[in-house]
């Protein structure tokens, strides 16, 4: 057993931290009475604990042979209640970011007393993986696609800190890349786009983009049938029916009325979709959408300016194949190119933008579908 001289051993406990004096000495005697306690397994008399997260206290009782007629019952204190809790048990619950001070007092053996600093501060996660569909790692797009790669990502583990990527392009002349990380192909040829963490964890990955012009072929639309979202408006002069959607006829089209607007006895409510569906009776694959406005009128605000579109082979259950497309009403027509080729029966197509402020209708007049070749 270890024995301790007949002097006394004086030994200053030094908080070295904030809001804590060092004041007291403790003076250590050559007896097995209890005589101070110390917290174990903290560095600097500091407590670290993180937000949300729970720290066990252990305590130790000097001199190590101490004896006891009673076991020491403890009180713990919080300085500051909004920083952190403590249990009747020691058990810290950091609860805001800062410091505090902790108290420990002996109930039963008033020399056992401490104090230290609870540090809480917030846990950060690292980017572990960036991930993205196979398909998107060595991809052959038209020129004039347009992609919006942050919607194709996943990263992990999902509550990493810092999501926030970085965009780069080796070949700004054939793709380009803003900081959201939405592409545009350009002109034929070829770029490597990489897609980094920017939260120092240096992860990132790298996807081959090849651009070609393409040569496009719409499908047969015969037999097709166009299901509204809502009632049509009757307007004569344009033969407005669903079935002028798919009729051949740029003097036709199918117009519906705005989410928040009304007319010729027809309303829609400000939180409703305004949507198609295309039942093209069996299930084929394709990867554009051919758009084309009617002859007869070119005021821009009659035209759709986005769309979401989304799949089904079941007319039900819909699944998403591209969201907030960027449309062009200045052109009389051209073309949505889907990333990749996909295969279904049934297509929704959603208005997703257009016009607030004039015009109470969105009118399109043609709606083909295909598949491109390079």
């Amino acid at each position: 057993m270890k024995q301790y001289p007949n002097y006394l051993l004086s030994i200053s406990i030094i908080l070295c931290s904030i809001l804590i004096s060092c004041d007291d000495k403790v003076e250590y005697v050559d007896s097995k009475e209890p005589q101070s306690i110390t917290i174990l397994n903290i560095t600097d008399n500091i407590i670290p604990v993180h937000t949300t997260e729970t720290y066990q206290v252990e305590l130790a009782v000097l001199p190590e042979n101490a004896e006891f007629k009673d076991p020491p019952l403890y009180e713990y204190i919080s300085g500051d209640e909004e920083v952190f809790t403590i249990s009747d048990k020691g058990l810290i619950t950091g609860i805001s970011v800062g410091e505090a001070v902790l108290y420990i007092n002996s109930t039963n053996y008033p020399a056992l007393k401490t104090k230290s600093i609870v540090s809480i501060t917030d846990r950060t996660f690292d980017v572990e993986e960036i991930i993205i569909d196979d398909k998107f790692k060595d991809l052959t797009i038209a020129v004039g696609t347009t992609i919006d790669f942050s919607t194709k990502i996943n990263i992990k583990p999902e509550n990493a800190t810092n999501k926030k990527l970085g965009y780069s392009s080796s070949n700004t002349e054939v793709v380009s890349i803003t900081e959201a990380g939405i592409i545009q192909a350009l002109k034929n040829g070829a770029s490597t786009v990489k897609i980094s963490a920017t939260d120092g964890s240096s992860k990132f990955i790298e996807c081959k983009i090849t651009v070609k012009e393409a040569t496009y072929t719409d499908l047969d639309r015969a037999g097709w049938i166009v299901i509204p979202s809502h009632k049509l408006p009757k307007d004569a002069s344009i033969n407005n029916a669903a079935e002028s959607l798919i009729d051949g006829d740029l003097k036709t089209c199918m117009s519906m009325v705005k989410p928040g607007k009304s007319y010729d006895g027809v309303t829609v409510s400000a939180d409703e979709q305004v949507f198609f569906v295309i039942d093209m009776q069996k299930e084929v694959e394709f990867d554009y959408l051919g758009i084309q406005h009617r002859t007869s009128n070119t005021n821009e605000y009659l035209r759709p300016y986005g769309f979401s579109i989304y799949g089904s082979n079941n007319g039900t259950e819909f699944s998403t194949i591209e969201e907030n497309l960027v449309g062009e009403p200045s052109q009389p027509e051209y073309k949505l190119n889907l990333p990749t080729s996909v295969k279904y029966r049934y297509i929704k197509v959603v208005y997703s933008l257009w016009d607030t402020k004039t015009g109470s209708t969105i009118q399109l007049a043609e709606l083909n579908i295909g598949a491109k070749r390079f």
